[in-house]
């Protein structure tokens, strides 16, 4: 927890119209049943919904675009003066697999590392969970906990505000009178309050599926079962379940001829590991041409290959994948499906 602030809700959108002319600011907006992140201009302030749930798309649209240029560049894409607000824990967790995968190592992606330099996380409490979230059978929070420059959590027809970030402070330091420091601490209690019954309400939409994490022993053991076929069954390789995932990363490299001065740019874009052709060899040979093994693999990749090298999940419990899938293939039923067909590991 980092400094503590009260802000009214006529204060904070009077605070977001004057930091308008200096900071290019998305946050989730209704769309008939759906959330958005939008651009915030003077004239949909108001229309902004930030203590409900997660928006439709993933914050990786921000960090990794969905296809994007990488070589032969004029001038190094970056999003300096841009915050995104809005963003549930859910988002903000999946930083903990993007982290991991493009700042560590001997090689850090240039990219995604100046974009998550300059772009202001702005957090927000759930506190209307939907049926398809289960962040805590993965033992997260339906609040922020961590990866925030600023968290809002709304109270007493207000916000309290949580600054953890020199990029945090920066956001608001030009129009601080706003922002008013807590004396009175009961204000946490509520706030604690509500928050302990978001995670009820999380709980008792899961409570049916009878699973918790982690899932890495149960995997093993059901690799053979008859729960990835039937599954399967309705899956129609549309790959939707990894686009619109938070912690999917794979992507594909293609080349492109200029016509004029013939040269050659590389271009990325997201690739998924459901589509039938993702593991096709040069050869033609397919070790995952079936949809139960690319089924399978998806699970295997999140919560067992990530686990075992890495000790976490790569999984926020977001649900976008329940929300999307034309198949209403659902990743709590799976697990269930598989806890009840466990083979004994001593039979």
């Amino acid at each position: 927890m980092g400094q503590l602030y009260y802000i009214s809700t006529e204060e904070w959108a009077a605070f977001l119209n004057d930091i308008l002319l200096e900071w290019y600011v998305y946050a989730p907006t209704r769309q008939g049943k759906k959330l958005n992140f939008e651009h915030i201009t003077v004239n949909n302030i108001a229309d902004i919904e930030l203590s409900t749930y997660r928006a439709s798309q993933p914050i990786k649209s921000f960090l990794l675009f969905f296809y994007e240029q990488i070589t032969n560049i004029t001038k190094f894409p970056n999003v300096r003066g841009c915050a995104v607000m809005g963003l549930k824990g859910c988002d903000l967790n999946s930083l903990e697999t993007y982290d991991k995968m493009y700042l560590e190592g001997e090689f850090a992606e240039p990219f995604y590392k100046r974009r998550r330099q300059d772009l202001v996380l702005i957090g927000s409490d759930c506190q209307e969970p939907i049926e398809t979230c289960f962040c805590t059978v993965l033992g997260k929070m339906p609040y922020p906990e961590e990866y925030f420059d600023i968290n809002l959590s709304a109270i007493n027809s207000g916000y309290i505000v949580d600054i953890s970030s020199e990029r945090g402070e920066e956001f608001i330091k030009s129009k601080k009178e706003f922002f008013k420091k807590i004396v009175d601490r009961s204000i946490l209690i509520k706030r604690e309050a509500k928050r302990r019954a978001s995670i009820d309400v999380v709980e008792n939409i899961n409570r049916h599926f009878d699973i918790k994490a982690p899932f890495l022993d149960l995997l093993r053991q059901t690799l053979t079962s008859e729960v990835w076929d039937e599954h399967a069954k309705t899956c129609v390789t549309c790959g939707g379940c990894t686009q619109i995932c938070p912690t999917c990363h794979c992507f594909l490299i293609e080349e492109n001829k200029n016509r004029k001065d013939h040269a050659v740019s590389k271009f990325r874009h997201w690739d998924s590991c459901q589509y039938t052709g993702f593991v096709r060899v040069a050869g033609g040979a397919n070790p995952r041409k079936k949809r139960h093994a690319r089924l399978r693999h998806r699970y295997l990749h999140k919560f067992d290959y990530k686990r075992e090298n890495y000790g976490f999940d790569a999984c926020t419990g977001c649900g976008r994948c329940v929300e999307v899938c034309h198949g209403k293939i659902d990743m709590r039923k799976v697990f269930s499906d598989l806890k009840k067909a466990r083979v004994c590991p001593n039979a």
